[in-house]
């Protein structure tokens, strides 16, 4: 019997059941049916495969793990949902689809938790660029369409983000006459943006017999944490009017009411940071009596350039004491500021009262640094129209030099600029692919405030950013964009900076050891067949301790060990099994659980 490859590493991810609150269906499917489907998934069925409800009878089979019967939140009591656990799919087999002269897919969904990455909703993708027709979300739950034809590939970015925890409409659509490739979200149009190649389109469509998956495709490594039913695939475009025929068809529930904006203005105060354990540096800006220097007790708000002494960082913590230049900014606060034409819609809640750097107009500006190789930096920045950013490398207050890199923020809906972005001198910004979900300043509802952080890992070459100290994705140096950026991330200066108006302000620097706890993954598993020695290692955090257990179905676990104290940052566990693993058995399932 062989392993390796062919043992899966999975982790279970529990998936939640949708609210018990039903509606009323009118009559869904019939409208369905009406348009003549290729394919129609009601996804009710109580285990593999989904059925087709055509005549066609292109049915999906489950390939991982599917969670059926789930309660559909707007069908009557016959009828059903699924949810994915975490590589759940369901595949047909291959089948044309584009003999009709366009395409239509149809689903509704309901997001249990936000994407962090690209992945696959329904589509066709098999790998790679061999896909024709594909609907994806993104970081923050924005919708992209796709369609591929001889001439290239396209798609389009829905402005709004399905963010909410409430049931969608998604209906794509593409015209092969026309080229024109539209989403609709809930029965209208969406507002979308060009996210690759031109619409409209030339051309003919290719991988037009491709199968379909739902949930995780052949492209993307994860299926959506959502609730999904009434999958549909036509081979035209439906229409404006037959789309909003069938989201009328059912009546939906009322979306949950959104957060309020945050009371304290979106700042995060210095030794405050869930991010940060030990701190190697911070300024608060603090001016006036409460300065711990005598040169900043003594400043006068919005002086420049900057008196002796005002430059040098407040508080180093034992490490060398380092300055920002002295004609990087002032110091304002909360009742001291000039507006400029971007205008001051209020503090941060986090210290601004009592200072906060003020720039007239962009700029960067770092500290020498190069204590660890694995750190988080993190400030609190008014957000501007065009960006606010990190920067970390070799060259000094610039986010010039072919050894700096920098990480920009920008709000959302900025396109055709990236979200997050990354940038160098020598290669330029691409797309991190990540989203930053910052509000749109807005003086009636919120200040513009709000706290951004990278953790970063040279050894490893990554950065993880942050926005109000939630994650928006890893960036993998070694990979995206084909490696470009790789080989060029140090840790000798880090700065702070921005762009696009007439004012910068920011507050709250910090940087220092990150306590964020490890992704809790198997990386390796290897099994001798000549002496039944096996071997499972898993990234893991200290003082902690871990069981793990192993299953041939995903359904009867197994304990194996219970009582595993943690090796540090990587944990690996080796038993010489009383008795080999049978043979009978293609695959074998491990996951690891953190006990107390």
């Amino acid at each position: 019997m062989g392993f390796g490859k062919d043992l899966y590493l999975i982790l279970i991810i529990g998936t939640s059941l949708i609210g018990s609150s039903l509606v009323v269906l009118a009559d869904y499917s019939a409208e369905v049916i009406k348009d003549e489907p290729v394919a129609y998934w009601r996804l009710d069925d109580e285990q593999s495969p989904a059925r087709d409800s055509t005549e066609n009878d292109y049915s999906a089979f489950e390939n991982n793990g599917i969670n059926y019967k789930e309660e559909s939140p707007f069908l009557n009591d016959d009828n059903s949902a699924i949810s994915f656990l975490q590589n759940g799919q369901l595949i047909t087999d291959p089948f044309e689809k584009m003999d009709g002269g366009g395409f239509t897919v149809e689903f509704w969904i309901q997001f249990n938790s936000l994407p962090v990455g690209f992945t696959n909703l329904v589509g066709d993708g098999e790998g790679g660029m061999d896909f024709m027709l594909m609907v994806y979300a993104g970081s923050g739950g924005f919708i992209r369409p796709h369609v591929q034809t001889d001439s290239g590939f396209a798609s389009i970015d829905s402005v709004a983000r399905i963010a909410d925890n409430a049931l969608h409409h998604v209906v794509a659509t593409w015209d092969e006459a026309s080229g024109e490739l539209y989403l609709y979200i809930d029965g209208e149009l969406s507002d979308t943006t060009v996210s690759a190649g031109t619409i409209p389109t030339s051309g003919q469509p290719i991988n037009s017999d491709n199968p379909i998956y739902i949930g995780q495709d052949g492209r993307e490594p994860r299926a959506p944490d959502a609730l999904i039913d009434e999958v549909a695939i036509y081979n035209y475009a439906l229409s404006d009017e037959r789309i909003l025929a069938h989201f009328n068809a059912v009546e939906v529930p009322e979306p949950p009411e959104p957060p309020e904006p945050p009371a304290d203005g979106g700042g995060i105060a210095v030794g405050d940071s869930t991010l940060i354990g030990e701190l190697d540096y911070s300024d608060s800006f603090t001016i006036g009596e409460n300065a711990l220097s005598d040169s900043r007790k003594a400043y006068a708000p919005q002086a420049f350039p900057l008196p002796a002494g005002v430059e040098v960082i407040e508080n180093s913590y034992g490490n060398p004491a380092v300055s920002w230049p002295f004609n990087a900014w002032s110091i304002a606060t909360d009742a001291a500021v000039n507006p400029g034409g971007f205008g001051y819609f209020g503090g941060n809640g986090s210290g601004s009262d009592s200072g906060m750097t003020q720039r007239g107009g962009g700029g960067d500006w770092s500290i020498p640094y190069g204590i660890r190789n694995n750190f988080v930096i993190q400030s609190d920045f008014v957000q501007l129209p065009d960006r606010v950013d990190f920067t970390i490398g070799g060259t000094p207050n610039t986010i010039g030099g072919a050894d700096n890199l920098n990480v920009f923020f920008r709000q959302t809906g900025t396109s055709p600029w990236f979200e997050i972005g990354i940038y160098n001198s020598t290669i330029g910004e691409k797309d991190t692919g990540l989203n930053s979900d910052i509000a749109v300043r807005n003086g009636a509802i919120n200040t513009g405030w709000n706290n951004y952080a990278l953790l970063v890992d040279v050894d490893n070459e990554t950065i993880e950013p942050f926005v109000n100290e939630q994650s928006k994705g890893v960036i993998d140096l070694k990979v995206i964009h084909g490696g470009a950026y790789a080989g060029i991330l140090n840790n000798s200066f880090i700065g702070i900076g921005g762009a696009g108006s007439d004012r910068l302000w920011s507050d709250n620097f910090q940087v220092g050891s990150s306590v964020l706890n490890a992704a809790l993954e198997i990386i390796e598993i290897s099994y001798s067949l000549a002496d039944s020695n096996l071997s499972v290692s898993w990234n893991s955090n200290p003082g902690k301790n871990y069981a793990l257990d192993f299953s041939f179905d995903l359904l009867t676990w197994l304990e194996l060990n219970d009582e595993i104290v943690s090796d540090g940052e990587l944990t690996t566990y080796q038993e010489t099994l009383s008795e080999a693993l049978p043979e009978n058995k293609k695959s074998v399932f491990f996951r690891v659980r953190e006990v107390e």
